[in-house]
């Protein structure tokens, strides 16, 4: 598995589970949750697995202006530029609706 994401990935999720099962990880939509795994992801460079529960959460909560901001900020971080405009154009549109 020389050079495989795998071993990060396993560890960046078997942290993040232990980091879950503290009080006051559990709430509406498991948000917090959310963003103790994304934390992780980034801090491991696990780009492609961070976009995946990003997209998942925007896809359970698409009016969450947070969700969509922080996907633009992960497209312009590995270079996709246009893609990141339009999530942080739908976060700014989201905020100003005030959903």
């Amino acid at each position: 598995l020389t050079g495989s994401p795998w071993p990060r990935l396993l560890a960046a999720v078997s942290e993040s589970r232990r980091l879950c099962r503290g009080p006051g990880t559990e709430g509406r939509g498991g948000r917090r949750r959310r963003v103790l795994v994304l934390g992780i992801l980034f801090q491991q460079e696990l780009y492609s697995a961070a976009r995946k529960e990003l997209t998942s959460g925007v896809v359970r909560d698409p009016a969450e202006p947070r969700l969509h901001f922080v996907l633009g900020l992960l497209y312009e971080h590995v270079g996709r530029m246009e893609i990141a405009g339009k999530e942080c154009l739908q976060a700014r549109d989201l905020t100003d609706r005030g959903e």
